[in-house]
Protein backbone atom coordinates (compact mmCIF):
# COMPACT_ATOMS: atom_id res chain seq x y z
CA UNK A 1 0.00 0.00 0.00
CA UNK A 2 2.90 2.28 0.44
CA UNK A 3 4.66 2.01 -2.49
CA UNK A 4 1.23 2.41 -4.55
CA UNK A 5 0.60 5.36 -2.48
CA UNK A 6 3.64 6.84 -4.18
CA UNK A 7 3.17 5.80 -7.61
CA UNK A 8 -0.15 7.56 -7.14
CA UNK A 9 1.52 10.70 -6.09
CA UNK A 10 4.35 10.52 -8.74
CA UNK A 11 1.73 9.44 -11.71
CA UNK A 12 -0.60 12.80 -10.44
CA UNK A 13 2.78 14.97 -11.44
CA UNK A 14 3.62 13.22 -13.89
CA UNK A 15 -0.02 14.44 -15.65
CA UNK A 16 0.56 17.89 -14.41
CA UNK A 17 3.84 18.04 -16.33
CA UNK A 18 2.39 16.68 -19.42
CA UNK A 19 -0.22 18.83 -19.35
CA UNK A 20 2.28 22.05 -18.77
CA UNK A 21 4.37 20.92 -21.40
CA UNK A 22 1.59 20.51 -24.33
CA UNK A 23 0.41 24.14 -23.34
CA UNK A 24 3.90 25.46 -23.34
CA UNK A 25 5.54 24.47 -26.92
CA UNK A 26 8.90 26.23 -26.28
CA UNK A 27 10.64 24.15 -23.28
CA UNK A 28 14.17 23.03 -24.44
CA UNK A 29 14.20 19.38 -25.74
CA UNK A 30 15.97 18.58 -22.10
CA UNK A 31 12.92 18.70 -20.39
CA UNK A 32 11.10 16.40 -22.56
CA UNK A 33 13.40 13.83 -22.35
CA UNK A 34 13.50 14.52 -18.42
CA UNK A 35 9.65 13.97 -18.60
CA UNK A 36 9.62 10.65 -20.98
CA UNK A 37 12.44 8.79 -18.63
CA UNK A 38 10.05 10.00 -15.35
CA UNK A 39 6.55 8.14 -17.19
CA UNK A 40 8.49 5.28 -17.78
CA UNK A 41 9.36 4.66 -14.48
CA UNK A 42 5.97 5.75 -13.58
CA UNK A 43 4.12 3.04 -15.98
CA UNK A 44 6.73 0.65 -14.43
CA UNK A 45 5.67 0.65 -11.10
CA UNK A 46 2.09 0.71 -12.13
CA UNK A 47 2.44 -2.17 -13.90
CA UNK A 48 3.95 -4.29 -11.19
CA UNK A 49 7.70 -3.66 -10.99
CA UNK A 50 8.00 -3.58 -7.25
CA UNK A 51 7.75 -7.42 -5.89
CA UNK A 52 5.05 -8.05 -2.97
CA UNK A 53 6.81 -10.58 -1.25
CA UNK A 54 10.00 -8.07 -1.37
CA UNK A 55 7.86 -5.25 0.30
CA UNK A 56 6.38 -7.18 2.65
CA UNK A 57 9.69 -8.23 3.92
CA UNK A 58 11.07 -4.46 3.86
CA UNK A 59 8.04 -3.43 5.51
CA UNK A 60 8.68 -5.82 8.20
CA UNK A 61 11.58 -5.06 8.80
CA UNK A 62 11.20 -1.51 9.31
CA UNK A 63 8.72 -1.86 11.60
CA UNK A 64 11.04 -4.44 13.92
CA UNK A 65 13.77 -1.93 13.82
CA UNK A 66 11.22 0.73 14.89
CA UNK A 67 9.67 -1.35 17.69
CA UNK A 68 13.16 -2.12 18.97
CA UNK A 69 14.61 1.54 18.81
CA UNK A 70 11.02 2.01 20.73
CA UNK A 71 11.66 0.10 23.00
CA UNK A 72 14.99 1.21 23.21
CA UNK A 73 13.97 4.52 23.61
CA UNK A 74 11.73 3.71 26.40
CA UNK A 75 13.61 0.74 28.22
CA UNK A 76 16.17 3.71 28.68
CA UNK A 77 13.49 6.30 29.99
CA UNK A 78 12.63 4.02 32.52
CA UNK A 79 16.09 3.11 33.85
CA UNK A 80 16.97 7.21 33.87
CA UNK A 81 13.80 7.17 36.22
CA UNK A 82 14.97 4.92 38.23
CA UNK A 83 18.57 5.95 38.84
CA UNK A 84 16.99 9.58 39.38
CA UNK A 85 14.17 8.52 41.94
CA UNK A 86 16.09 5.60 43.42
CA UNK A 87 18.68 8.47 44.81
CA UNK A 88 15.91 10.71 45.81
CA UNK A 89 14.33 7.86 47.45
CA UNK A 90 11.04 7.72 46.08
CA UNK A 91 10.81 4.70 45.05
CA UNK A 92 10.91 1.76 48.17
CA UNK A 93 12.07 -1.22 46.34
CA UNK A 94 14.12 0.58 43.20
CA UNK A 95 16.44 -2.82 43.26
CA UNK A 96 13.50 -4.73 42.83
CA UNK A 97 11.98 -2.41 39.97
CA UNK A 98 15.19 -2.20 38.31
CA UNK A 99 15.44 -6.10 38.12
CA UNK A 100 12.52 -6.42 36.90
CA UNK A 101 12.93 -4.27 34.04
CA UNK A 102 16.13 -6.15 33.27
CA UNK A 103 14.35 -9.28 33.09
CA UNK A 104 11.56 -8.18 30.93
CA UNK A 105 13.98 -6.72 28.31
CA UNK A 106 15.93 -9.71 28.67
CA UNK A 107 12.87 -11.94 27.78
CA UNK A 108 11.47 -9.29 25.01
CA UNK A 109 14.82 -9.60 23.13
CA UNK A 110 14.70 -13.66 23.61
CA UNK A 111 11.45 -13.32 21.83
CA UNK A 112 12.28 -10.86 19.65
CA UNK A 113 15.25 -12.96 18.43
CA UNK A 114 12.76 -16.38 17.91
CA UNK A 115 10.77 -14.81 15.83
CA UNK A 116 12.35 -12.99 13.37
CA UNK A 117 15.34 -15.51 13.59
CA UNK A 118 17.73 -12.10 13.52
CA UNK A 119 20.04 -11.15 16.05
CA UNK A 120 19.09 -7.38 16.74
CA UNK A 121 20.98 -5.98 19.54
CA UNK A 122 20.00 -2.66 19.80
CA UNK A 123 17.63 -3.29 23.49
CA UNK A 124 21.09 -5.05 24.90
CA UNK A 125 22.95 -1.81 23.98
CA UNK A 126 20.71 0.03 26.32
CA UNK A 127 21.76 -2.80 28.97
CA UNK A 128 25.17 -2.92 28.75
CA UNK A 129 26.42 1.05 28.78
CA UNK A 130 28.61 1.62 31.68
CA UNK A 131 26.43 2.97 34.05
CA UNK A 132 23.49 0.17 33.32
CA UNK A 133 25.55 -2.30 33.17
CA UNK A 134 27.76 -1.40 36.96
CA UNK A 135 24.08 -1.36 38.31
CA UNK A 136 23.15 -4.38 36.72
CA UNK A 137 25.84 -6.36 38.14
CA UNK A 138 25.43 -5.35 41.49
CA UNK A 139 22.07 -5.76 41.57
CA UNK A 140 22.57 -9.25 40.46
CA UNK A 141 25.52 -9.47 43.39
CA UNK A 142 22.93 -8.19 46.06
CA UNK A 143 19.99 -10.77 45.12
CA UNK A 144 22.54 -14.03 44.68
CA UNK A 145 23.85 -13.34 47.88
CA UNK A 146 20.46 -13.17 49.71
CA UNK A 147 19.25 -16.31 48.41
CA UNK A 148 22.29 -18.00 49.11
CA UNK A 149 21.92 -17.13 52.31
CA UNK A 150 17.90 -17.43 52.12
CA UNK A 151 18.75 -21.26 51.02
CA UNK A 152 21.28 -22.04 53.78
CA UNK A 153 19.26 -20.45 56.31
CA UNK A 154 16.43 -22.78 55.63
CA UNK A 155 15.75 -25.45 57.70
CA UNK A 156 15.57 -28.24 54.43
CA UNK A 157 19.42 -26.95 53.39
CA UNK A 158 20.87 -30.16 54.65
CA UNK A 159 17.83 -32.73 53.48
CA UNK A 160 18.74 -34.74 50.19
CA UNK A 161 16.90 -33.43 46.96
CA UNK A 162 15.37 -36.58 46.11
CA UNK A 163 13.97 -37.65 49.73
CA UNK A 164 10.53 -37.90 50.23
CA UNK A 165 7.91 -40.58 50.45
CA UNK A 166 7.96 -40.85 46.55
CA UNK A 167 11.41 -41.31 45.68
CA UNK A 168 12.22 -43.10 42.94
CA UNK A 169 14.60 -46.77 42.88
CA UNK A 170 18.09 -45.61 41.90
CA UNK A 171 17.80 -41.85 42.35
CA UNK A 172 20.02 -39.46 44.16
CA UNK A 173 19.89 -39.45 47.81
CA UNK A 174 23.10 -37.28 48.63
CA UNK A 175 22.84 -34.23 46.62
CA UNK A 176 21.37 -31.14 49.15
CA UNK A 177 18.96 -28.77 48.99
CA UNK A 178 21.43 -26.17 49.25
CA UNK A 179 23.96 -26.72 46.60
CA UNK A 180 21.06 -27.96 43.92
CA UNK A 181 19.68 -24.18 45.00
CA UNK A 182 23.48 -22.76 44.66
CA UNK A 183 24.23 -24.48 41.22
CA UNK A 184 20.40 -23.55 40.00
CA UNK A 185 21.37 -20.14 40.60
CA UNK A 186 24.37 -19.86 39.31
CA UNK A 187 22.86 -21.47 35.33
CA UNK A 188 19.82 -18.41 36.03
CA UNK A 189 22.77 -15.85 35.94
CA UNK A 190 24.72 -17.81 33.45
CA UNK A 191 21.20 -17.93 31.33
CA UNK A 192 20.41 -14.25 31.47
CA UNK A 193 24.20 -13.20 30.75
CA UNK A 194 24.94 -15.60 27.68
CA UNK A 195 22.78 -13.42 24.90
CA UNK A 196 25.34 -10.56 25.49
CA UNK A 197 27.02 -10.02 22.28
CA UNK A 198 30.38 -8.56 23.83
CA UNK A 199 33.04 -11.33 25.56
CA UNK A 200 34.04 -8.42 27.84
CA UNK A 201 30.35 -8.17 29.20
CA UNK A 202 30.34 -12.08 29.56
CA UNK A 203 33.59 -11.78 30.91
CA UNK A 204 32.50 -9.36 34.08
CA UNK A 205 29.65 -11.82 34.88
CA UNK A 206 31.69 -14.57 34.86
CA UNK A 207 33.60 -12.77 37.64
CA UNK A 208 30.53 -12.43 39.28
CA UNK A 209 30.29 -16.25 39.11
CA UNK A 210 33.26 -16.63 40.30
CA UNK A 211 32.90 -14.24 43.76
CA UNK A 212 29.54 -16.17 44.19
CA UNK A 213 31.40 -19.55 44.15
CA UNK A 214 33.79 -18.19 46.76
CA UNK A 215 31.15 -16.72 49.04
CA UNK A 216 29.54 -20.13 48.78
CA UNK A 217 32.96 -21.76 49.83
CA UNK A 218 33.53 -19.12 52.76
CA UNK A 219 29.76 -20.22 54.11
CA UNK A 220 30.40 -23.70 53.38
CA UNK A 221 33.25 -23.73 55.78
CA UNK A 222 31.59 -21.67 58.58
CA UNK A 223 28.75 -24.29 58.42
CA UNK A 224 31.63 -27.04 58.51
CA UNK A 225 33.32 -25.94 62.13
CA UNK A 226 29.74 -25.36 63.47
CA UNK A 227 28.98 -28.90 62.51
CA UNK A 228 33.00 -30.27 64.15
CA UNK A 229 31.27 -28.41 67.19
CA UNK A 230 27.77 -30.78 67.47
CA UNK A 231 29.73 -33.28 67.00
CA UNK A 232 28.51 -36.15 70.17
CA UNK A 233 29.31 -39.91 71.01
CA UNK A 234 26.20 -40.79 69.94
CA UNK A 235 26.69 -39.06 66.49
CA UNK A 236 26.09 -41.43 63.34
CA UNK A 237 24.41 -44.26 65.55
CA UNK A 238 20.93 -43.29 64.86
CA UNK A 239 19.06 -43.07 61.88
CA UNK A 240 17.89 -39.76 62.25
CA UNK A 241 17.78 -36.66 59.71
CA UNK A 242 21.14 -35.86 57.66
CA UNK A 243 24.13 -34.75 60.16
CA UNK A 244 25.51 -30.91 58.91
CA UNK A 245 28.90 -32.32 58.37
CA UNK A 246 28.18 -34.54 55.74
CA UNK A 247 25.42 -32.23 54.31
CA UNK A 248 28.73 -29.66 53.76
CA UNK A 249 30.73 -32.69 52.24
CA UNK A 250 28.37 -33.52 49.90
CA UNK A 251 27.49 -29.70 48.98
CA UNK A 252 31.35 -28.94 48.42
CA UNK A 253 31.25 -32.14 46.26
CA UNK A 254 28.73 -31.47 44.14
CA UNK A 255 29.63 -27.92 43.88
CA UNK A 256 32.86 -28.90 42.21
CA UNK A 257 31.68 -32.25 39.57
CA UNK A 258 29.66 -29.18 38.01
CA UNK A 259 32.07 -26.31 37.88
CA UNK A 260 34.37 -29.29 36.40
CA UNK A 261 31.91 -30.60 34.25
CA UNK A 262 30.84 -26.88 33.01
CA UNK A 263 34.51 -25.98 32.70
CA UNK A 264 34.23 -28.52 29.58
CA UNK A 265 31.19 -26.84 27.96
CA UNK A 266 31.15 -24.72 25.11
CA UNK A 267 30.26 -21.52 26.77
CA UNK A 268 32.70 -21.49 29.60
CA UNK A 269 35.99 -22.65 27.28
CA UNK A 270 34.97 -19.57 25.03
CA UNK A 271 35.20 -17.84 27.89
CA UNK A 272 38.50 -19.29 28.98
CA UNK A 273 39.56 -18.45 25.31
CA UNK A 274 38.46 -15.39 25.85
CA UNK A 275 40.64 -14.31 29.15
CA UNK A 276 44.02 -16.03 27.89
CA UNK A 277 43.47 -13.24 24.93
CA UNK A 278 42.49 -10.21 26.96
CA UNK A 279 45.07 -11.37 29.11
CA UNK A 280 48.33 -11.48 26.18
CA UNK A 281 46.74 -8.52 24.71
CA UNK A 282 46.79 -6.63 28.26
CA UNK A 283 50.60 -8.03 28.81
CA UNK A 284 51.62 -7.18 25.45
CA UNK A 285 50.20 -3.31 26.35
CA UNK A 286 52.18 -3.15 29.52
CA UNK A 287 55.48 -4.73 27.92
CA UNK A 288 54.74 -1.59 24.80
CA UNK A 289 54.65 0.66 27.21
CA UNK A 290 57.75 0.03 28.91
CA UNK A 291 59.66 -0.28 25.95
CA UNK A 292 58.58 3.07 24.43
CA UNK A 293 59.62 4.49 28.37
CA UNK A 294 62.67 2.82 28.06
CA UNK A 295 63.40 3.88 24.25
CA UNK A 296 61.76 7.30 24.52
CA UNK A 297 64.81 8.15 27.60
CA UNK A 298 67.52 6.94 25.09
CA UNK A 299 68.48 9.98 21.81
CA UNK A 300 66.40 9.57 18.61
CA UNK A 301 69.80 8.87 16.70
CA UNK A 302 70.32 5.37 18.26
CA UNK A 303 68.07 3.56 15.57
CA UNK A 304 70.73 4.95 13.25
CA UNK A 305 73.75 2.76 14.93
CA UNK A 306 71.27 -0.32 15.14
CA UNK A 307 71.96 -3.34 13.04
CA UNK A 308 70.16 -4.75 10.27
CA UNK A 309 69.42 -8.05 11.59
CA UNK A 310 67.96 -5.64 14.73
CA UNK A 311 65.91 -3.94 12.32
CA UNK A 312 64.57 -6.86 10.99
CA UNK A 313 63.42 -8.26 14.13
CA UNK A 314 61.72 -5.15 15.11
CA UNK A 315 59.78 -5.40 11.69
CA UNK A 316 58.56 -8.74 12.47
CA UNK A 317 57.80 -8.93 15.71
CA UNK A 318 55.65 -5.47 14.71
CA UNK A 319 53.92 -7.46 12.09
CA UNK A 320 53.39 -10.46 14.42
CA UNK A 321 51.47 -8.43 16.82
CA UNK A 322 49.87 -6.73 13.81
CA UNK A 323 48.74 -10.35 12.87
CA UNK A 324 48.05 -11.43 16.48
CA UNK A 325 45.17 -8.01 17.05
CA UNK A 326 42.40 -9.66 15.69
CA UNK A 327 38.51 -8.32 15.22
CA UNK A 328 35.81 -9.03 18.06
CA UNK A 329 34.23 -10.97 15.28
CA UNK A 330 37.00 -13.18 14.40
CA UNK A 331 37.69 -13.54 18.24
CA UNK A 332 34.61 -14.92 18.80
CA UNK A 333 34.58 -17.19 15.82
CA UNK A 334 38.63 -18.18 16.93
CA UNK A 335 36.82 -19.05 20.75
CA UNK A 336 33.41 -21.00 19.21
CA UNK A 337 36.17 -23.32 16.89
CA UNK A 338 38.71 -23.99 19.71
CA UNK A 339 35.84 -24.76 21.87
CA UNK A 340 34.18 -26.96 19.92
CA UNK A 341 37.71 -29.04 19.16
CA UNK A 342 38.43 -29.40 22.79
CA UNK A 343 34.65 -30.62 23.41
CA UNK A 344 35.41 -33.07 20.22
CA UNK A 345 38.73 -34.12 21.56
CA UNK A 346 37.50 -34.75 25.29
CA UNK A 347 34.21 -36.49 23.50
CA UNK A 348 36.49 -39.17 21.88
CA UNK A 349 39.03 -40.18 24.67
CA UNK A 350 36.16 -40.43 27.13
CA UNK A 351 34.14 -43.20 24.08
CA UNK A 352 37.85 -44.44 23.34
CA UNK A 353 37.94 -45.40 27.52
CA UNK A 354 34.39 -46.09 28.21
CA UNK A 355 33.74 -48.47 24.70
CA UNK A 356 34.99 -51.67 26.28
CA UNK A 357 34.37 -50.53 29.80
CA UNK A 358 30.99 -52.08 31.28
CA UNK A 359 31.73 -50.23 34.60
CA UNK A 360 32.51 -47.00 33.24
CA UNK A 361 30.76 -43.61 34.80
CA UNK A 362 27.55 -42.02 33.20
CA UNK A 363 27.81 -38.46 31.77
CA UNK A 364 24.79 -37.71 34.14
CA UNK A 365 25.87 -36.22 36.42
CA UNK A 366 22.25 -36.34 38.46
CA UNK A 367 22.68 -40.42 38.15
CA UNK A 368 26.21 -40.60 39.14
CA UNK A 369 29.68 -39.26 39.45
CA UNK A 370 31.31 -37.34 36.89
CA UNK A 371 32.69 -38.23 33.45
CA UNK A 372 36.14 -39.17 34.42
CA UNK A 373 37.05 -41.07 37.34
CA UNK A 374 39.34 -38.90 39.68
CA UNK A 375 43.25 -40.02 39.78
CA UNK A 376 46.20 -38.56 41.39
CA UNK A 377 46.09 -35.73 38.65
CA UNK A 378 43.24 -32.96 38.76
CA UNK A 379 40.86 -32.38 36.01
CA UNK A 380 41.62 -29.22 34.10
CA UNK A 381 39.18 -26.47 35.80
CA UNK A 382 39.46 -24.24 32.90
CA UNK A 383 37.98 -20.71 33.47
CA UNK A 384 37.05 -21.54 36.98
CA UNK A 385 40.46 -21.47 38.04
CA UNK A 386 41.28 -22.84 41.83
CA UNK A 387 37.58 -22.81 42.87
CA UNK A 388 37.47 -26.78 42.29
CA UNK A 389 40.73 -26.91 43.90
CA UNK A 390 39.26 -25.28 47.04
CA UNK A 391 36.26 -26.93 47.13
CA UNK A 392 38.70 -30.51 47.10
CA UNK A 393 39.92 -29.62 50.31
CA UNK A 394 37.22 -28.24 51.60
CA UNK A 395 35.58 -31.83 51.15
CA UNK A 396 38.95 -33.26 52.28
CA UNK A 397 39.36 -31.81 55.61
CA UNK A 398 35.44 -33.08 56.09
CA UNK A 399 36.44 -36.13 55.36
CA UNK A 400 39.41 -36.39 57.46
CA UNK A 401 37.03 -34.86 60.32
CA UNK A 402 34.56 -37.21 60.11
CA UNK A 403 37.19 -40.37 60.57
CA UNK A 404 38.94 -38.69 62.97
CA UNK A 405 35.52 -39.00 64.95
CA UNK A 406 34.85 -42.48 64.27
CA UNK A 407 38.11 -43.51 65.05
CA UNK A 408 38.44 -41.57 68.36
CA UNK A 409 35.30 -43.51 69.72
CA UNK A 410 37.08 -46.41 68.67
CA UNK A 411 40.03 -45.76 70.14
CA UNK A 412 38.45 -44.76 73.41
CA UNK A 413 36.41 -48.03 73.89
CA UNK A 414 39.43 -50.94 72.85
CA UNK A 415 40.92 -50.31 75.96
CA UNK A 416 39.93 -53.71 76.93
CA UNK A 417 40.89 -55.56 73.69
CA UNK A 418 44.60 -53.82 73.98
CA UNK A 419 45.08 -54.89 77.37
CA UNK A 420 43.82 -58.76 77.11
CA UNK A 421 47.19 -61.42 77.89
CA UNK A 422 47.80 -62.05 74.35
CA UNK A 423 51.44 -63.41 75.42
CA UNK A 424 49.52 -66.14 77.88
CA UNK A 425 46.53 -67.14 75.70
CA UNK A 426 45.61 -71.09 74.95
CA UNK A 427 45.97 -72.60 71.77
CA UNK A 428 42.77 -72.96 70.22
CA UNK A 429 42.06 -74.97 66.54
CA UNK A 430 41.05 -72.22 64.06
CA UNK A 431 38.19 -73.50 63.84
CA UNK A 432 36.90 -73.61 66.91
CA UNK A 433 38.25 -69.26 67.03
CA UNK A 434 35.63 -66.50 67.46
CA UNK A 435 35.80 -63.04 67.51
CA UNK A 436 37.58 -61.73 71.02
CA UNK A 437 34.84 -60.07 73.68
CA UNK A 438 36.51 -57.15 73.76
CA UNK A 439 36.63 -56.06 70.29
CA UNK A 440 32.37 -56.99 69.86
CA UNK A 441 31.34 -53.46 71.16
CA UNK A 442 33.93 -51.24 69.48
CA UNK A 443 33.58 -52.72 66.49
CA UNK A 444 29.68 -52.83 66.06
CA UNK A 445 30.42 -49.23 67.11
CA UNK A 446 32.42 -48.87 64.16
CA UNK A 447 30.46 -50.37 61.87
CA UNK A 448 27.31 -48.92 62.64
CA UNK A 449 29.00 -45.57 62.20
CA UNK A 450 31.10 -46.01 59.24
CA UNK A 451 27.57 -47.41 57.44
CA UNK A 452 25.26 -44.44 58.36
CA UNK A 453 28.07 -41.82 57.58
CA UNK A 454 28.43 -44.01 53.96
CA UNK A 455 24.50 -44.15 52.91
CA UNK A 456 24.43 -40.29 53.42
CA UNK A 457 27.35 -39.60 51.47
CA UNK A 458 28.19 -40.04 47.88
CA UNK A 459 29.13 -43.12 46.99
CA UNK A 460 32.71 -42.02 45.76
CA UNK A 461 33.00 -39.61 48.84
CA UNK A 462 31.88 -43.00 51.10
CA UNK A 463 35.03 -44.77 49.59
CA UNK A 464 36.93 -42.18 50.24
CA UNK A 465 35.65 -42.50 53.83
CA UNK A 466 36.30 -46.06 54.41
CA UNK A 467 39.73 -46.03 52.68
CA UNK A 468 40.73 -43.16 55.05
CA UNK A 469 39.08 -44.66 58.05
CA UNK A 470 41.10 -47.77 57.13
CA UNK A 471 44.09 -46.82 56.76
CA UNK A 472 43.99 -44.48 60.17
CA UNK A 473 42.80 -47.32 62.25
CA UNK A 474 45.97 -49.53 60.42
CA UNK A 475 48.28 -47.41 61.46
CA UNK A 476 46.99 -46.85 64.96
CA UNK A 477 46.63 -50.31 66.00
CA UNK A 478 50.22 -51.18 64.47
CA UNK A 479 51.54 -48.23 66.71
CA UNK A 480 49.60 -48.71 69.71
CA UNK A 481 49.01 -52.61 70.10
CA UNK A 482 50.91 -54.57 67.58
CA UNK A 483 54.28 -52.97 68.79
CA UNK A 484 53.89 -52.65 72.57
CA UNK A 485 52.39 -56.30 72.17
CA UNK A 486 54.26 -59.69 72.94
CA UNK A 487 52.56 -62.82 71.21
CA UNK A 488 52.42 -66.06 71.61
CA UNK A 489 51.23 -68.80 69.96
CA UNK A 490 48.23 -68.71 70.73
CA UNK A 491 47.78 -64.61 71.18
CA UNK A 492 49.04 -64.90 67.26
CA UNK A 493 45.96 -67.01 66.26
CA UNK A 494 43.23 -65.52 68.44
CA UNK A 495 45.08 -61.71 66.73
CA UNK A 496 45.12 -62.90 63.03
CA UNK A 497 41.24 -64.40 63.14
CA UNK A 498 40.22 -60.88 64.45
CA UNK A 499 42.06 -58.99 62.19
CA UNK A 500 41.32 -61.29 59.02
CA UNK A 501 38.07 -62.36 59.51
CA UNK A 502 36.14 -59.14 61.08
CA UNK A 503 38.42 -55.79 60.89
CA UNK A 504 39.32 -56.60 57.08
CA UNK A 505 35.63 -57.39 56.04
CA UNK A 506 34.21 -54.14 58.24
CA UNK A 507 36.04 -51.56 55.77
CA UNK A 508 35.59 -53.95 52.66
CA UNK A 509 33.44 -52.68 50.09
CA UNK A 510 29.90 -53.37 49.67
CA UNK A 511 30.06 -55.05 45.82
CA UNK A 512 33.72 -56.91 46.38
CA UNK A 513 34.75 -59.79 49.09
CA UNK A 514 36.89 -59.00 51.76
CA UNK A 515 39.37 -61.54 50.13
CA UNK A 516 40.04 -59.16 46.98
CA UNK A 517 41.12 -56.20 48.83
CA UNK A 518 43.29 -55.54 51.12
CA UNK A 519 42.14 -52.10 53.27
CA UNK A 520 44.70 -52.92 56.44
CA UNK A 521 48.25 -53.73 54.63
CA UNK A 522 50.08 -53.00 57.74
CA UNK A 523 47.94 -55.47 60.39
CA UNK A 524 47.94 -58.24 57.34
CA UNK A 525 51.93 -58.03 56.66
CA UNK A 526 51.98 -58.12 61.37
CA UNK A 527 50.02 -61.43 60.95
CA UNK A 528 52.04 -62.58 58.30
CA UNK A 529 55.33 -61.64 60.46
CA UNK A 530 53.26 -63.30 63.87
CA UNK A 531 52.63 -66.76 61.81
CA UNK A 532 56.08 -66.96 60.26
CA UNK A 533 57.90 -70.16 61.10
CA UNK A 534 60.51 -70.52 63.75
CA UNK A 535 63.31 -70.87 61.46
CA UNK A 536 62.42 -68.45 58.61
CA UNK A 537 61.29 -66.04 61.09
CA UNK A 538 64.79 -66.40 63.62
CA UNK A 539 66.83 -65.89 60.22
CA UNK A 540 64.67 -62.88 59.10
CA UNK A 541 65.43 -61.26 62.50
CA UNK A 542 69.34 -62.04 62.46
CA UNK A 543 69.42 -60.36 58.97
CA UNK A 544 66.94 -57.28 60.34
CA UNK A 545 69.90 -56.77 63.17
CA UNK A 546 72.70 -57.77 62.22
CA UNK A 547 72.07 -56.36 58.18
CA UNK A 548 69.58 -53.62 58.18
CA UNK A 549 70.78 -52.62 54.52
CA UNK A 550 69.89 -55.95 53.21
CA UNK A 551 66.54 -55.92 55.33
CA UNK A 552 64.71 -54.64 52.82
CA UNK A 553 65.28 -56.84 50.12
CA UNK A 554 64.53 -59.85 52.87
CA UNK A 555 61.20 -58.70 53.93
CA UNK A 556 60.16 -57.65 50.32
CA UNK A 557 61.19 -61.28 49.30
CA UNK A 558 58.80 -62.36 51.90
CA UNK A 559 56.06 -59.97 50.53
CA UNK A 560 56.42 -57.21 53.08
CA UNK A 561 56.11 -53.98 51.98
CA UNK A 562 54.05 -51.66 54.27
CA UNK A 563 56.25 -52.25 57.21
CA UNK A 564 59.77 -50.73 57.96
CA UNK A 565 62.64 -52.77 59.24
CA UNK A 566 62.87 -51.52 62.64
CA UNK A 567 59.34 -52.20 62.73
CA UNK A 568 59.14 -55.60 61.08
CA UNK A 569 62.36 -56.79 64.03
CA UNK A 570 60.32 -55.20 67.00
CA UNK A 571 57.42 -57.60 65.76
CA UNK A 572 59.40 -60.68 65.50
CA UNK A 573 61.37 -59.88 68.90
CA UNK A 574 57.76 -59.57 70.76
CA UNK A 575 57.19 -63.27 69.62
CA UNK A 576 57.72 -65.64 72.74
CA UNK A 577 58.97 -68.38 70.96
CA UNK A 578 62.08 -65.98 69.57
CA UNK A 579 62.57 -64.51 72.82
CA UNK A 580 66.59 -64.60 74.05
CA UNK A 581 67.29 -67.22 76.34
CA UNK A 582 69.87 -64.68 78.10
CA UNK A 583 67.17 -62.41 79.19
CA UNK A 584 64.26 -64.69 80.04
CA UNK A 585 63.20 -62.15 82.89
CA UNK A 586 61.85 -59.77 79.99
CA UNK A 587 58.88 -62.32 78.79
CA UNK A 588 58.26 -63.39 82.39
CA UNK A 589 57.36 -59.83 83.52
CA UNK A 590 54.43 -60.05 81.91
CA UNK A 591 52.89 -63.06 83.60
Amino acid sequence: MKWAYKANVKQRRVDKKAKHAQQNTTQPTKHHTTLDHTEQTSHAALNGAFCPARDCALVLEEFNAGLIALAAERLHTVLGLYVTQGAKGEIVDIDGAFAHAIDETLGFHRELSAITDFEMNSVLAVLTKAETFVRWLSVEKKYALSKMDEALGNEQWSEPVAAGVSVAVGSVLWVPRSADWFIALLKTIEDRYAMLPQPGHRLQFLELQLELIEEWRIRLTQLMSAAMDSLQPDSFLTASSPHPLTAVINAAHYTRMVLLQWAHSLHYLQLHFYRRQFEYFTQQQHRDDETDTTTSSGSDEDDDYDSEEDQAKRRSRIESEINEAMSLNELEFKAKMMALSEMSRRTSLMHEQTQYDIAAPIANLAVTEPLARESGQEEEAGVFAEAPALLAHLRDSGLSALADHILLEFKATIRDYKKQKWHAMLTVEERALSVSGALCGPLAALCARLAAAAARLAPALAARLRARLAAHLDRCMLQEMVLETWFNTGGTLQFTHDVKRNLVPAFAPPNKAASQVNPLPKLLEACKLLNMDYDDARRLRSILSKQPAVGTESLTNHGITHIQPNEALQILSQRTDLSDASTPSSVMELF
